[in-house]
């Protein structure tokens, strides 16, 4: 049971390098199990950053003997860690911008310098905008909520930092992740950002 199990991770929680999973009180005649810990290594959510780690606690677990796959999750608990390196990949990606840089700063606080390249907004070759924001929590995602943006050291005023603020955001958006998530707490910790999330599966 523990190994198909471990064979349904990807399916739960999304495709990733490796799965690391631990199985407690199980019930190999229901398919019970009341406990299920998982370590995932550069998970891929659909529309996200890649998370470098996941660590996942499933409780209240059925499993189908006899379909070998996972059909309730009473609660899920999961922590993702997102590294600097991948956000910056992804914001070049899949967020109209060139030429990012991303700092993190404890507890809460990122600052994106890149050039956009948006409708409307013209941003001479070579000229890069700083923003500097807070994260922030909505639902299934991590939103970046801006505080100010600027070209050199210049205030570039609020209709920008709107524009920009739409490009940029979902930051993180864990929506298309098969478990039904709630994101719960995020911060800033060894140049990563760390998010906690709870939830249940399937879907209604």
């Amino acid at each position: 049971m523990a190994q198909g199990i471990q064979r349904e991770m990807p399916r739960i929680i999304g495709p990733a390098e490796r799965y690391e999973v631990d199985v407690s009180g199980v019930n190999l005649v229901s398919g019970q199990a009341r406990r299920i810990t998982a370590q995932g290594t550069r998970v891929q959510p659909e529309k996200a950053p890649l998370l470098e780690r996941v660590d996942v606690e499933l409780r209240d677990v059925t499993y189908n003997l006899r379909e070998k796959k996972i059909e309730r999750v009473g609660d899920a608990l999961i922590t993702a860690q997102v590294s600097r390196t991948d956000l910056t990949e992804f914001l070049e990606n899949h967020r109209n911008l060139q030429e990012v840089a991303v700092t993190l700063e404890s507890p809460d606080q990122v600052t994106i310098r890149a050039r956009p390249e948006l409708s409307g907004m013209e941003i001479p070759v070579g000229l890069n905008l700083s923003v500097t924001g807070r994260l922030a929590a909505e639902d299934t995602e991590v939103h970046y909520t801006l505080r100010d943006a600027r070209a050199l050291g210049i205030s570039l005023g609020s209709s920008v930092a709107e524009a920009l603020s739409e490009a940029i955001n979902p930051l993180i958006d864990l929506s298309n992740m098969p478990c039904v998530l709630e994101v719960t707490e995020m911060r800033v910790e060894d140049e990563a950002i760390r998010v906690s999330a709870t939830g249940n599966y399937p879907r209604p």
